[in-house]
């Protein structure tokens, strides 16, 4: 068991934080999966399973800690959630086709949950673990982190900090604050560490100070966010202008937004690799890309995967017939045109005309079965 570092706030006040076991999803309404590879062979460190027709291994990795995964078919798994080796002294994991609502209709899939006990902050905490079929295999993310309160510039704010990475060591990590009291997390709140923020017009910076996770003053440069009204949402809908900007792509190819599009219709697609609702959609948009791209359609797609992701993204991208260009700064949310468009949620789109550079359509009316048909009312509409 590892135990996490402690934490002070500027001023040497210590933060107020403790385990919370299981909801992270439900208070930042997202995740920070990873990939569960799954194998016929069985890990040596598998003493005792449950008989199995057709057994298939992986292991969820968290905290330094490895918990065997073992899946039973399609419909049945079981975590070690004590990792001793032993797969039939475990509670039950939840596993189970469900229904989802998100961007482009509803998906079924299987998901669930699954508990490992771990120590946190120098307590013991019996954690959860989400889990969800995709495409091309399974994605699991940490639905637990720390919670409690925090005192900065003299102002308390709810807080969580969470390490996506999975290490807990104070080299990476995200500080959330519910800045405008309202219980919110969005992802314009994630503070990562060592980059500063904007918090009542003042700069801070989140990361170690002699040994221990701190909140201090910075004079770093930050960009504010975007401020998104609940009546409008960014203000970027049919018929308005696209946000232009330049930006470089992952093979090096400079791009101007929207101005290298001219003569086309173009989606611009906001995406990360470990957003399962953006995997299930990209089939969708391969299959328009195909159809469409002799008749000028073009796809210019954003990456929000976090730093070091290259590799995976160029991955995924060959296994899921990805062949259009894609931006990428491995920022996560803070992603420089991210910002710039205000996006709080992936998956997120917006299909462009490149000629006068406004928006066609956007957001839920070009998902699933309503892309289609909107790029060819588009293009149709560049031939009149």
């Amino acid at each position: 068991m590892i135990a996490l570092l402690s934490l002070v706030a500027a001023q040497g006040a210590t933060l107020n934080l403790s385990p919370m076991p299981s909801g992270l999803f439900d208070k930042i309404h997202g995740y920070m999966p990873f990939a569960l590879k799954l194998s016929d062979t069985k890990p040596e460190s598998v003493k005792k399973t449950p008989d199995a027709a057709s057994p298939r291994y992986g292991a969820i990795q968290i905290h330094g800690q490895v918990f065997a995964v073992m899946f039973d078919g399609k419909d049945k798994v079981y975590v070690d959630t004590n990792a001793d080796g032993d797969l039939t002294d475990d509670p039950p994991a939840d596993w189970s086709m469900k229904t989802v609502k998100g961007r482009g209709g509803e998906s079924t899939y299987r998901q669930g949950t699954a508990q490992i006990d771990l120590t946190i902050a120098g307590k013991p905490c019996r954690c959860s673990v989400g889990m969800y079929e995709t495409p091309d295999g399974i994605g699991y993310y940490q639905d637990f982190a720390l919670s409690g309160k925090a005192e900065i510039g003299g102002k308390t704010y709810n807080v969580v900090y969470a390490d996506p990475k999975a290490d807990w060591d104070g080299k990476s990590g995200i500080l959330m604050l519910d800045d405008k009291g309202n219980g919110q997390f969005g992802p314009q709140w994630f503070h990562q560490v060592g980059q500063p923020f904007l918090l009542e017009g003042k700069t801070y910076e989140f990361g170690l100070s002699h040994g221990k996770l701190s909140v201090v003053p910075s004079n770093k440069k930050v960009v504010a966010p975007v401020e998104k009204d609940p009546n409008e949402g960014n203000g970027l809908r049919a018929g308005r202008p696209a946000l232009a900007f330049d930006a470089k792509t992952m093979d090096g190819t400079a791009v101007s937004f929207p101005k290298s599009y001219k003569g086309k219709v173009v989606m611009l697609d906001f995406w990360a690799t470990w957003c399962g609702p953006c995997m299930r959609e990209v089939p969708n948009v391969v299959k328009n890309y195909k159809e469409f791209h002799d008749q000028g359609f073009e796809v210019l797609g954003v990456s929000l995967d976090r730093e070091k992701s290259e590799a995976r993204i160029q991955e995924v991208s060959a296994q899921a017939g990805i062949v259009w260009p894609l931006v990428y700064d491995g920022k996560y949310f803070k992603a420089a045109i991210a910002r710039q468009y205000g996006i709080q949620a992936i998956p997120e789109a917006y299909l462009v005309d490149g000629d006068t550079g406004k928006i066609i359509a956007a957001g839920d009316d070009i998902r699933g079965e309503k892309l289609g048909p909107a790029i060819k009312k588009a293009l149709a509409a560049k031939k009149r």
